[in-house]
């Protein structure tokens, strides 16, 4: 949603806040799940009416692979299985 959408600035004004407030607010529930997605241990994450995101087992453990290549992680080093 862009910061200058009618809907935002229709909820500021309900609630008497700013735009950025809302849009903040809207966003931050994307940004908590890009954050724990990153994590090496991520588990999925449900939002209600939106739905569940998590890291397919294949994806990660492609990126297990290649970080134990690049030795920033230990071959017998399990921190990215996902449980």
């Amino acid at each position: 949603m862009k910061l200058d959408s009618e809907k935002i600035r229709e909820i500021a004004k309900k609630y008497d806040l700013t735009p950025q407030q809302v849009y903040d607010v809207v966003n931050s529930q994307f940004e908590f799940v890009a954050e724990e997605v990153k994590k090496p241990n991520a588990n999925s994450i449900r939002i209600k009416y939106l739905g569940l995101f998590y890291v397919k087992k294949g994806n990660l453990k492609y990126l297990k692979d290649k970080l134990i290549r690049f030795g920033q992680l230990k071959e017998n080093n399990d921190e990215l299985e996902n449980e």
